[in-house]
């Protein structure tokens, strides 16, 4: 069980302590990703994005470094802990890191599931259907300071 820090929030992205949902077998979650290498990650949804900028209004893709380009369905094949909870939306004008600029708005609604890093895997995990392309309605990119390092 991870410690509820204020560190591990800003780290998972959560807005407020979430809460415990065992993922059972049958359940089915969304990714969103842009590195075919990154297909399996530990933030899941619970919905599909149809588009780019509905991915980063929900999600943060972007202003995680993320890249945002797939949408991945995944069905439970195996008992998962994972953590559910809102989205922080704000992490970014509260100045994460230094360097990084202002964001404006975010789906206040928007969750996410997050589980370990080592439980994402193709054991408990198994691929629906072939990552689909999301609709690319916008060019979504982070606000970088210059100096800063990626």
């Amino acid at each position: 069980m991870p410690a509820f820090t204020k560190q591990w929030l800003l780290d998972t992205g959560f807005a407020e302590v979430p809460t415990y949902w065992p993922a059972e077998p049958g359940d089915m979650l969304f990714r969103v990703f842009g590195d075919k290498n990154k297909l399996l990650g530990s933030c899941y949804s619970f919905e599909a994005p149809r588009c780019v900028s509905e991915a980063e209004w929900d999600a943060n893709i972007v202003k995680w470094d993320n890249l945002c380009r797939y949408v991945a369905r995944f069905r439970v094949l195996g008992h998962i802990p994972m953590w559910v909870g809102r989205i922080d939306q704000d992490f970014a004008r509260h100045g994460r890191e230094a360097g990084v600029g202002p964001v404006i708005g975010g789906n206040p609604h928007a969750v996410q599931a997050w589980m370990e890093p080592t439980q994402a895997n193709f054991i408990k995990l198994e691929l629906v259907e072939p990552a689909r392309l999301l609709v690319q309605d916008g060019t979504v990119m982070a606000d970088r300071h210059p100096n800063q390092v990626h």
